[in-house]
C-alpha cells in the first residue's frame, strides 16, 4: 500500500487521443445488495448505452426484487453472469474481475443510469497509454433541500471565480461509472477488508504500472443515490476516513481544509441567502475530519 499512495499520475503521457473501432463489445460489473430501487432503471441504460458482451453481477446475497430484476435481464438478453459472494465492496470488485474476458470492461454502479452514447463518447479517448477511463461529473439527484441549495450555491461560486460550474476533476478513483484495460487489473488483489475507497486502490493500482488514469469533465448520466439525512454523517465520515487510509488528502491539505471551509461556507451563504447552508458545509467539514481522525474505527481495522 506505501508504494500505492506515492503515486498520483501527473506526468503520465496519454499516449494520445484516437477513435478506437477495434471494440466490438466489453463485460460489466455491476455490484449488488438489496439494489431493487434504482437497479432496472440502471441495466437498461447499459444495454442502451454499452455493447455488452457479458453483464457480470457480483450479489451480497440480496433478499429483495434485486435477483428477480437480474433474472428477467438474463432471460431477455442471455448474456448475464450472476456471482453470489458476501464480500465487501473491494473484494466484490475483483471477483468480478476475474470474469472478465474482453480486452476493456466496464464498472457501473448499480444507482447509475447512463446517457445513450456514454460509451461513444469515452471510447473516444482510450489510447495506448491509457489504463482506465473515469466519468467523473455525474449529476447527483438529492433529495434533500439542503443538499440541492449547498451544491447549487458552490456552483454558482465556481462559476464566478472560475468560469465553470461543475468541478472539472475529481482527483480520486471512481468506480460509478468507469472504463478500465482488464490486463492492468486481471492480477489485482484488493483487501478483503476494503470496503470503500476500492476504486482509489485501483486507480493507483493502474498507475503504479505508469498508465494513465482520465476523468472526463462531461456529465454521462444521473446518480440516483440516496443520501438521506441520518445516513449523511456516516458516509462523510467514510470519505475521511479512506482519505486518510490511500493517502488522498495529507495532513497539510486537512489544515487547508479546516482555514478555507468557513470562507467557503460563508460565500455559499451569499450565493444561496439561506444562513442554514453555512451550517450544512462547517458539518461536512468536520465529519471530513472526524473520519481522517478515527480512520481505523470507521474502517473497521
Amino acid at each position: 500500500m506505501e508504494e500505492l499512495s506515492k503515486l498520483d499520475g501527473s506526468s503520465l503521457d496519454h499516449g494520445g487521443v484516437f477513435m478506437n473501432k477495434t471494440i466490438d463489445s466489453l463485460d460489466v460489473i455491476v455490484l449488488t445488495k438489496n439494489s431493487e430501487k434504482h437497479l432496472r432503471e440502471c441495466l437498461e441504460s447499459i444495454y442502451t448505452a454499452i455493447p455488452v458482451h457479458h453483464l457480470i453481477i457480483v450479489d451480497a446475497f440480496s433478499t429483495d426484487k434485486t435477483i428477480e430484476i437480474v433474472e428477467n435481464f438474463r432471460r431477455k438478453y442471455g448474456n448475464v453472469i450472476m456471482i453470489q459472494d458476501k464480500a465487501l465492496r473491494g473484494k466484490a470488485r475483483e471477483i468480478g474481475i476475474r470474469h472478465v474476458d474482453t480486452e476493456w470492461f466496464s464498472f457501473v454502479d448499480s444507482d447509475i443510469v447512463l446517457i445513450s452514447k456514454w460509451f461513444n463518447e469515452v471510447r473516444k479517448h482510450m489510447g495506448p497509454k491509457i489504463g482506465a477511463i473515469q466519468t467523473a461529473n455525474i449529476k447527483t439527484l438529492y433529495p434533500s433541500k439542503e443538499f440541492s441549495e449547498y451544491d447549487n450555491a458552490t456552483k454558482k461560486l465556481r462559476k464566478h471565480f472560475y468560469g465553470k460550474e461543475e468541478r472539472v476533476m475529481m482527483n480520486r478513483g471512481c468506480g460509478a461509472a468507469t472504463l478500465v484495460r482488464t490486463e492492468l487489473v486481471e492480477s489485482i488483489q484488493i483487501p478483503n477488508w476494503l470496503n470503500y475507497g476500492e476504486d482509489e486502490y485501483i486507480r493507483k493500482y493502474i498507475l503504479q504500472q505508469n498508465y494513465n488514469y482520465l476523468e472526463l469533465p462531461i456529465n454521462v448520466g444521473k446518480h440516483l443515490k440516496d443520501y438521506r439525512r441520518e445516513n449523511w454523517n456516516k458516509n462523510i465520515r467514510i470519505d475521511g476516513a479512506t482519505d486518510r487510509l490511500l493517502d488522498r488528502r495529507p495532513v497539510k491539505n486537512l489544515l487547508v481544509l479546516l482555514l478555507k471551509q468557513p470562507l467557503k461556507s460563508f460565500l455559499v451563504v451569499f450565493a444561496s441567502r439561506n444562513p442554514k447552508t453555512f451550517l450544512f458545509g462547517m458539518r461536512w467539514c468536520f465529519s471530513i475530519v472526524y473520519g481522517w481522525l478515527n480512520w481505523k474505527e470507521i474502517l473497521g481495522r
